[in-house]
């Protein structure tokens, strides 16, 4: 193991220079249950430009008898290590403890969530009530759906714990951000439609938007049928993530008038089918990638808080189990093609924020309809994933980026559509670079003024996200105020 360190390690050494890290950009780390060492992980992190960090230490480790709470020292120090780095912590409250007759008793587990809100002051920004409570002991415990629909026992008892969990954390640090969530967007739903007086001294909302088998921009949810199974809409009926992220805030407003939305789980797992598909295909490794960076970029400009990526690295070495595969770097600590595609987007991204209005569109050329390919199908999907070109505009330090893909698998067989940038009035520029984040690969793309407008020369859009650092004066007499 300490051979294949020193290899992943190599040419990242402490002089190296790093990114600017991405703002609300944060990985889910497993530091906390002592399955990774910090140290050689350290550096991957600042490489791609990683500024929070989701973990969690679980109850049973820090109270092993009863009223006795004690963090051990290897958590104390990868903590530490995180703070001086300057990435922040979220932190899940997880899970229970058999200490007691109750594993899931609500004041013994209040009392613990005080301790470590007491005891993390300062250090830990976050702090999650719980993970994944439909998945995790309280569907298992006290009976029901796992969206929360129906006759769900456990929908109330994990209201009841959430609200004395939350007053528990507020006692040991006001200044705490307390988020938390049922697990899946149906049950969070369920959770605050029926007990949302119970929930107010959450800050925010946690959400884990797992596409499973679909694109990033698609959501397993929205359509008559899913309301039907589910007895809430979550989404609006194009499936859209967008429109979960918007449901999600109009539903916080039961909390907080401006409540916060915290992606504190999403991801692609790369494992090999040959024990047949799970709920999640097993993507590519370049797939993988792609979604992933289309993920990120699309939540920050939804305005989350954060969005943590599952995960930093496998979790275990079997290639044919869908959880041992998430990770954006492989068990052996090999970094996954998706390293190298955040470490481009954080050297050209960092420190930006998203821009109000898009300075330039980014438009479709007609297409000519194809000729004897009417025998061929694609495959049947049970929810049409949304398509065609999606743009988001940042502004950075250096100036104006913009990042563009073609929504919808991925698919690099086929040329895509052919698109280009217009724009009403600028400086004279002749091109423009685009890089392929994915690939790292860029061309140069011609620009020419045109029927008073400028416009790039058309290009394919494909499934790769790309990012182009647009000169300063191709813009220079557009409305600036618009572009902050």
């Amino acid at each position: 193991m300490t051979m294949m360190i020193m290899a992943a390690c190599a040419g990242m050494t402490a002089a190296q220079e790093y990114p600017e890290p991405i703002e609300r950009f944060g990985v889910q780390g497993h530091f906390g249950r002592h399955s990774w060492d910090f140290g050689p992980l350290l550096p991957f992190m600042r490489k791609m430009g990683v500024s929070w960090i989701k973990d969690e230490i679980y109850w049973h480790q820090v109270e092993t008898e009863k009223g006795r709470y004690a963090i051990d020292e290897v958590n104390e120090a990868w903590i530490r290590q995180a703070t001086d780095a300057g990435i922040r912590l979220i932190f899940s409250l997880t899970y229970g403890n058999h200490l007691y007759e109750n594993p899931l008793d609500p004041d013994a587990y209040a009392n613990w969530c005080r301790f470590m809100a007491a005891h993390f002051r300062g250090r830990i920004d976050v702090w999650e009530i719980w993970n994944e409570p439909q998945n995790m002991w309280f569907r298992a415990q006290y009976g029901g759906q796992w969206n929360g629909a129906g006759e769900s026992p456990w929908v109330e008892k994990f209201a009841e714990m959430v609200e004395k969990a939350s007053k528990a954390v507020r006692e040991g640090n006001p200044e705490a951000v307390i988020i938390s969530s049922g697990g899946s967007p149906p049950a969070t739903h369920h959770l605050l439609n029926r007990f949302g007086e119970r929930l107010v001294e959450l800050d925010g909302l946690a959400e884990h938007p797992y596409p499973f088998r679909l694109p990033p921009e698609t959501m397993p949810y929205g359509g008559p049928e899913i309301l039907a199974r589910d007895g809430v809409a979550t989404v609006d009926d194009d499936h859209s993530f967008s429109s979960l992220i918007r449901r999600l805030r109009e539903l916080g407003r039961k909390i907080d008038d401006d409540p916060s939305i915290w992606i504190t789980e999403v991801g692609y797992t790369t494992y090999l089918p040959g024990r047949g598909v799970g709920l999640s295909y097993g993507f590519t490794p370049e797939a993988q990638a792609a979604y992933l960076v289309r993920m990120v970029v699309q939540s920050l400009t939804a305005e989350v808080s954060a969005v943590c990526v599952y995960d930093l690295m496998n979790d275990g070495p079997d290639l044919f189990e869908s959880e041992h595969n998430f990770g954006l770097l492989d068990h052996a600590m090999q970094p996954k093609p998706a390293v190298e595609a955040f470490a481009r987007l954080a050297s050209m991204l960092g420190g930006g924020h998203e821009v109000i209005d898009a300075p330039a569109a980014l438009e479709c050329l007609p297409a000519e309809p194809p000729v004897g390919d009417a025998w061929q199908t694609g495959p049947e999907e049970s929810f049409s994933p949304i398509q065609g070109p999606q743009c988001h505009w940042f502004r950075t330090k250096r100036g104006l980026v913009s990042l563009y893909w073609r929504a919808g698998r991925y698919n690099r067989e086929t040329n895509g559509p052919l698109v280009r940038f217009v724009w009403p009035e600028g400086g004279e520029i002749k091109e423009v670079e685009t890089t392929d984040l994915v690939t790292g690969g860029s061309i140069r793309i011609g620009v020419a003024k045109q029927d008073e407008s400028w416009r790039t020369e058309p290009f394919v859009l494909d499934s790769n996200p790309r990012i182009i650092a647009w000169p300063q004066e191709c813009f220079e007499h557009s409305d600036q105020e618009s572009l902050r």
